[in-house]
């Protein structure tokens, strides 16, 4: 059942706020935050488990990363008249909790507050599960809920603690609070619908534009929003939620930044001249790597705070971390449970190897990548063009995508695979080409017989050589006499492993060449 914030928070006790005992200083060291009204908060919807028990004490809400969880804890937080505890920056075990409630509202208000939350009239809210698991290590993180067990395991009156966390926290969290006969319900933060987005739009734009296109011409400005909010939506594979694209906070913030232009109705008709900028694999192809910087950029500032007491961490440069090439090497490696002979950074000092790889483990599995197909056909693209990649990974990698091919639930690429791959491929002169391994070529020709219309003709022309194991050839698509069809040049490099093609070929005829063999379907 899927409710509103509004709803939500009406489930929820509101007590009076507390002044916190802590000066401003000591807030970082504890992990405690005080929140104000943020402006620019756009309330998400919330999907609610069809477990959930009337009388909650606790609420477990999951989302995938970056879908906003910590702005969603701060107005939890405001609304229930409690500081947000931020569980990354602590360390968690047996008595954190106790030690917390008595450290932020001092000897005076402690027992009150220990009453109010037995009675459900008062609740806590605590942020980052997923990072206190990782933070503590097992032993603490079980001490941590065994102790919350005993504490929140008669339902009071309404619920008593809410604790957010990524999915795969919060659903093992829920098995262990319901082992001990906690009262507990699941709820997951929802991706925005058409009017929410449209609002976190014009909030993002509010707050960081000086422009402010969406204010000064608002009728071109929503015309220009909606067609490209419609065109990510019909650009989402078949049984994916459009959503997860077009009501993605990340994806609606680069969006919002794209739109950030001076004149508004010039751009609409730019969008509906299909103009390269904002063409959907252009579109997309841009929105994927936002995501890869947005990433890079937040995993760096966590690993830098987290070995900041550590002498050899300060002489590394944590900007050479986590940058977009190891996010896709990353994501593909575990995408089929392989474990990287030769894991990136290079340089990174051999004593903070283990704890860099513990860090990164779960934020990976959670990566914005994840949720949705399309982000992924890049990934895919950067493996068959990058070189960077382990033999053994492309194998299992390429393994896996051709055995889903005869499963039910056959793997299709879409047709921005071969705009990813033919980009990626252009190298210094800039021309779109499809250069990559010939075993790979399979999944990039029926990507770009996927995108052609069904009484378009295509034609693939390809030339082997003997001499130097290379495959020369093109492809064409449309009337190339009347100036509408698109010609790409192929490249394959043939390590002997042979020329994999998906789709039955029709009509092939295999002409006499010099120095080899072509065929033309």
């Amino acid at each position: 059942m899927t409710i509103t914030f509004e709803q939500f928070l009406d489930q929820l006790p509101k007590a009076p706020r507390l002044r916190i005992a802590l000066s401003p200083s000591e807030f970082a060291r504890h992990g405690i935050e005080d929140p104000h009204p943020f402006p620019a908060f756009v309330p998400p919807k919330l999907r609610q488990s069809a477990e959930a028990l009337h009388s909650p004490s606790i609420l477990l809400i999951s989302a995938p990363g970056a879908v906003g969880k910590t702005t969603l804890a701060r107005e939890i937080a405001r609304h229930c008249g409690s500081p947000l505890w931020h569980l990354g920056q602590v360390n968690v075990g047996h008595e954190f909790l106790t030690g917390a409630i008595a450290r932020a509202f001092g000897d005076v208000e402690y027992s009150r507050v220990k009453c109010e939350l037995a009675e459900g009239q008062r609740a806590l809210v605590l942020d980052g599960l997923d990072e206190a698991r990782l933070r503590a290590g097992e032993h603490n993180f079980e001490a941590f809920l065994e102790r919350l067990a005993d504490d929140f395991r008669s339902a009071p009156e309404r619920p008593a603690l809410i604790l957010l966390g990524r999915t795969d926290a919060i659903g093992e969290t829920a098995e262990w609070l319901e082992l001990f006969s906690v009262p507990v319900a699941r709820y997951e933060i929802e991706y925005f619908d058409s009017d929410s987005a449209a609002s976190f739009i014009g909030a993002y734009l509010d707050q960081h534009s000086e422009t402010r296109p969406h204010r000064e011409a608002p009728e071109q400005f929503a015309q220009a929003r909606d067609a490209i909010l419609d065109r990510l939506k019909m650009a989402v594979p078949e049984g994916v939620d459009p959503r997860s694209l077009a009501g993605y906070a990340p994806v609606l913030a680069l969006v919002s930044e794209l739109l950030d232009v001076g004149n508004p109705w010039a751009e609409l008709q730019a969008v509906r001249r299909d103009s390269e900028r904002w063409r959907l694999e252009t579109l997309v192809g841009d929105i994927a790597r936002g995501l890869l910087d947005r990433e890079h950029k937040k995993t760096v500032e966590k690993l830098e705070d987290d070995f900041a007491t550590q002498a050899v961490a300060a002489a590394f440069r944590w900007t050479t971390a986590y940058q977009r090439d190891e996010q896709c090497l990353r994501l593909l490696a575990n995408s089929v449970a392989y474990s990287l002979e030769a894991p990136p950074p290079a340089a990174l000092p051999r004593e903070l190897r283990e704890p860099y790889e513990r860090h990164l483990k779960k934020w990976v599995g959670e990566h914005p990548f994840t949720a949705q197909p399309l982000f992924l056909e890049y990934a895919y693209a950067w493996l068959f063009t990058s070189g960077l990649v382990e033999p053994q990974l492309s194998a299992a990698v390429r393994a896996r995508l051709a055995a889903a091919g005869g499963s039910t639930r056959a793997y299709r690429p879409t047709p921005l695979l071969a705009r990813f791959v033919a980009d990626s491929a252009a190298g210094a002169t800039g021309r779109p080409q499809f250069r990559l391994q010939a075993e790979d070529f399979g999944f990039v020709y029926e990507s770009a017989v996927a995108g052609l219309p069904l009484q378009e003709r295509h034609s693939l022309t390809l030339v082997s050589s003997t001499d130097d194991g290379e495959i020369l050839g093109e492809f064409t698509s449309g009337d190339m006499a009347a100036g509408v069809g698109r010609h790409v040049p192929v490249h394959l490099l043939d390590a002997g492993e042979g020329l994999w093609l998906w789709r039955r070929l029709s009509g092939s005829v295999p002409t006499s060449v010099e120095k080899g063999n072509g065929v033309t379907s």
